[in-house]
């Protein structure tokens, strides 16, 4: 079976299905048309020996509470991993959420502020109102409108800063400015991701040494402790996934 397992679920025709896999060989051990952990050990044990589900040694796995259990009962002796593309999906819906938090809220002043305006004498109109309306449509130095930039910004967020184009860059500099919040959830997803591309093995090692997960841990938790006090909700779901 090997030293490494990876477990996933994957949606075939509507159905959801829990595979267990060696991602070195690509081969999969189970693919089984359930998620319930006790019906997935229960299969692997009645298939698998005893002495190759002890000598797995890592496990890749999605992030669901259920594969933690399964990881836990199948294989003892080995280290777990979060599947990566789960935990950067996680991390960039939540950068999203900030931008779109912000994107509603405008939309909704915006609306406010157009009622209030028609309801006003045109003679006589509200300058206070009027000049909130006109800064709320104003052109930043890229074209765009508040609302245009909260919109045109989903694909940048995405993207690590060195992928970024020239136009891009320019936007992510208003946008922070802007949005001080998104700022600090695009900064900390960046961190994240930027931890996760450092390698996890000593030269030719197949499996980290001790030393090696030891550095990458506390890595990890100075990177999250920073940012567990954040007053930005989404922040903090990032640190506490």
């Amino acid at each position: 079976m090997g030293s490494t397992i990876c477990i996933d679920e994957k949606n075939i025709n509507g159905d959801c299905y829990s595979i267990v896999s060696n991602p070195e060989t690509n081969k999969i051990v189970l693919m089984v048309n359930t998620l319930r952990a006790s019906q997935i050990v229960y299969l692997m044990r009645s298939n698998i020996s005893q002495e190759a589900l002890f000598a797995v040694s890592c496990v890749t796995r999605n992030m669901a509470p259920n594969y933690d259990w399964v990881a836990r009962e199948l294989f003892p002796n080995a280290y777990q991993v979060a599947d990566k593309f789960h935990v950067v999906k996680n991390i960039i819906d939540q950068v999203q959420s900030v931008r779109i938090s912000y994107r509603q809220e405008l939309l909704r002043k915006q609306r406010e502020l157009e009622e209030a305006s028609r309801k006003q004498p045109k003679l006589l109109p509200d300058p206070k109102l009027q000049r909130e309306l006109k800064n709320l449509k104003k052109e930043l130095s890229n074209g765009d409108t508040q609302l245009q930039l909260l919109q045109r910004s989903k694909g940048l967020l995405h993207k690590l800063p060195t992928e970024h184009t020239a136009s891009q860059k320019l936007r992510a500099r208003l946008l922070f400015r802007l949005f001080p919040d998104i700022k600090e959830a695009y900064k900390f997803s960046v961190a994240l991701r930027k931890w996760y591309q450092r390698p996890m093995r000593d030269g030719t090692s197949i499996t980290p040494s001790r030393h090696l997960l030891e550095r990458k841990k506390k890595a990890l938790l100075e990177i999250i402790t920073h940012h567990l006090s954040s007053p930005c909700e989404e922040v903090k779901n990032i640190a506490h996934s």
